[in-house]
């Protein structure tokens, strides 16, 4: 029930009224998390993402660094996951204007993404791509922005080294 009322609250733009709802959430899915610890990490990276709404982007910087510490615990085979929580820590650093690391941070997403197997045009690494494309864009790098949009970023490379491998 939580989640649908910081979903309504959220829905209305009304970022503070549902952050009660969300820690309320993440309290009750951490104690599943035995059983299905993506859940908690979703719930974490849900308040990290409503605490960077309200300009509260410190403490949404540890949750999401916590959702990080959270979902490599889990294995490699998570990478997608890791992925996500990296993107969401991207877009907090990005709105204090660290330009450099959240540029690190969407490379390091679509790359965790790529490696964990995803079709290159899959939703997942397109929206990944998109924040990159958007940082780099920050940054006035658009031959850069380009090439991310154009999945010459690691696509082509990875394409490249499956070619050489089949030789």
């Amino acid at each position: 029930m939580n989640g649908i009322k910081a979903q309504y609250y959220q829905s209305l733009g009304q970022y503070a009224q549902a952050e009660p709802y969300l820690r309320e959430r993440l309290e009750s899915l951490q104690k599943l998390a035995d059983r299905n610890p993506r859940i908690g990490i979703n719930a974490r990276l849900d308040l990290s993402v409503n605490l960077r709404k309200q300009k509260r982007l410190m403490e949404a910087e540890i949750e999401a660094r916590k959702a990080i510490q959270e979902a490599l615990g889990l294995g490699g085979q998570e990478g997608d996951f890791t992925a996500r929580a990296v993107i969401v820590l991207g877009k907090v650093i990005l709105a204090q204007k660290r330009f450099e690391e959240a540029e690190q941070l969407g490379r390091a997403g679509v790359r965790l993404m790529e490696n964990a197997g995803l079709p290159p045009d899959s939703f997942s690494i397109l929206k990944a791509r998109e924040f990159l494309v958007t940082v780099l864009g920050s940054r006035a790098d658009f031959h850069g922005a380009v090439a991310a949009l154009q999945r010459r970023d690691g696509a082509d490379a990875r394409r490249v080294r499956l070619g050489s491998a089949r030789r």
